[in-house]
């Protein structure tokens, strides 16, 4: 069962799907979010909005091999820092494959929590953002004091 409701985040509201261990997905609407919950087999149920943070992950309904390894070591990346593509792969354990860290990350199940939002381009340019394009990645970024002008790591 998928308790679904809004959450806080330190980026704002956000619609969510949690179970007894933690999040499976989190989304701009409640629609993404339930539909995520089902293909992972979970009902869903409706759950309090508002004021929960909530930051721990279910592991058990998050992708695993390579997708795995990448979500947990972006989970690793600090508030206020930035990584490359690149430089996560090898993270994972596969050095070379950061076109596919790429994939892993615009098929986050709970951007914000897993901040995908941390990892760049090695040119220094940001990226796309599958939860809100990269407008949002830059102010996410700002948010958390990194310099960020127009599109580009300064």
């Amino acid at each position: 069962m998928a308790i679904v409701g809004r959450i806080v985040t330190p980026h704002g509201e956000r619609w969510a799907a949690w179970t007894d261990r933690g999040l499976v997905a989190v989304g701009a609407r409640r629609a993404e979010v339930v539909t995520t919950a089902r293909a992972l087999g979970l009902r869903e149920s409706d759950g309090p909005d508002g004021a929960t943070v909530l930051t721990e992950v279910d592991w058990r309904a998050m992708p695993g091999g390579f997708r795995g390894r990448v979500l947990k070591a972006c989970t690793r990346i600090p508030a206020g820092q930035v990584v490359t593509y690149a430089d996560l792969a090898h993270a994972a354990g596969s050095a070379g494959a950061a076109r596919a860290v790429g994939s892993a990350m615009a098929a986050n199940p709970v951007p914000v929590i897993i901040p995908c939002h941390r990892v760049i381009r090695a040119d220094g340019w940001l990226g796309a953002y599958s939860a809100g394009g990269t407008a949002m990645k830059a102010r996410m970024l700002r948010a958390e004091s990194v310099a960020v002008y127009g599109d580009r790591i300064g």
